[in-house]
């Protein structure tokens, strides 16, 4: 039996956990332009000598684009909008960090489902002391 069907359903009907798959899609597109923007540079560069026959020095003005995609993705990825308070998760006021596992502002942390009551996820630990019986 699949548990995708009932992933699926979970999925739609938080908020929350819709936003931290897009934060998670984010992370993973910002690690996958940092480590290929040398080579797709290195590549373009070797491209665009062949095809014109321009030195590399003629060809750094296209050399940007792969910078810029990497400032974009940045950008995207640091951006990203608490699900519980709105404000950018890893910027409070002129205090910024990139590798917080938490909202800097409200204090939730990456994974919370909209019901949790404490803000943590479910797995993190509870309140909730058991007494051997």
């Amino acid at each position: 039996m699949s548990t995708e069907r009932y992933r699926q359903t979970q999925l739609s009907d938080d908020a929350y956990l819709r936003a931290w798959v897009s934060l998670r899609q984010r992370r993973r597109n910002m690690w996958i332009v940092f480590f290929a923007w040398p080579f797709a540079i290195a590549v373009g560069i070797k491209i665009l000598h062949f095809l014109t026959g321009a030195l590399e020095n003629q060809i750094a003005p296209y050399v940007a684009i792969p910078v810029f995609l990497m400032a974009f993705v940045l950008m995207a990825t640091f951006s990203f909008p608490c699900p519980r308070c709105g404000k950018e998760f890893y910027r409070k006021n002129s205090y910024r960090n990139p590798f917080s596992k938490e909202c800097l502002n409200c204090r939730i942390r990456v994974g919370t489902p909209k019901n949790a009551p404490t803000g943590e996820p479910p797995d993190k630990g509870s309140d909730v002391q058991r007494t051997p019986s």
